[in-house]
């Protein structure tokens, strides 16, 4: 497969000017990569002109009305769902490369097989040890990205909240420690030095996994 051109992430995740470059050897790695700095700036550009707006109510029962706060969830989930698609997509990229002539027969189970993959990150790491002889969770920042999960996981089904699951286990406290995420009256509390961080430990993990790959 050709090579593709290199996407470079600077330190602190910020978009950078002059920063080592590497380049990486799949499609879907360098299309993950160009939508994870693409997001970023945008947020950065969002913060910058957003705010409070003044006299205005910005918290409710379900959570805050902030304008800054709810550009800061929105770009970290983005960020997280980010990695999953490129993950999800690499998987599949990989797949094609392996079967490169099919009848519709195999297509379908081709199918079934990437859907089943796709359901959760369980199912990810299962799938690209059984089929791809590849161990995620051995991959650069794959402890921190699993922190970045939970986050994303407590604003895509709690507003921001910590989820009654999430609440429940004790594994979720140390996750979010390790990205050095912080609770305020049970809310994610996110800056956008967390972002900025996000986007380079999703880099650093995506880069990994695609040098890792066969």
């Amino acid at each position: 497969m050709a090579r593709r051109p290199p996407r470079v992430i600077g330190c602190g995740g910020k978009p950078a000017e002059v920063a080592r470059v590497q380049v990486v050897r799949f499609a879907s790695t360098d299309a993950g990569l160009g939508l994870l700095q693409a997001t970023l700036r945008q947020v950065v550009h969002s913060a910058a002109i957003g705010g409070p707006a003044p006299g205005r109510i910005q918290q409710s029962m379900l959570g805050s009305s902030d304008p800054l706060e709810l550009a800061l969830h929105a770009g970290f989930l983005r960020l997280v769902s980010i990695a999953e698609a490129t993950v999800d997509a690499l998987g599949t990229e990989l797949t094609a490369r392996k079967v490169l002539q099919v009848d519709q027969a195999v297509r379908l189970l081709v199918l079934e097989k990437e859907l089943a993959a796709n359901v959760n990150w369980a199912a990810r790491h299962r799938s690209y040890k059984r089929h791809h002889e590849i161990d995620l969770k051995k991959c650069t920042d794959w402890k921190r990205l699993e922190g970045a999960i939970e986050v994303r996981n407590a604003i895509a089904h709690g507003l921001g909240k910590l989820t009654t699951r999430q609440v429940s286990s004790y594994e979720t406290a140390s996750k979010l420690a390790r990205i050095d995420v912080f609770l305020s009256n049970g809310y994610v509390d996110l800056d956008l030095d967390h972002l900025r961080a996000c986007a380079q430990y999703g880099a650093a993990f995506l880069r990994s996994l695609d040098s890792s790959l066969p």
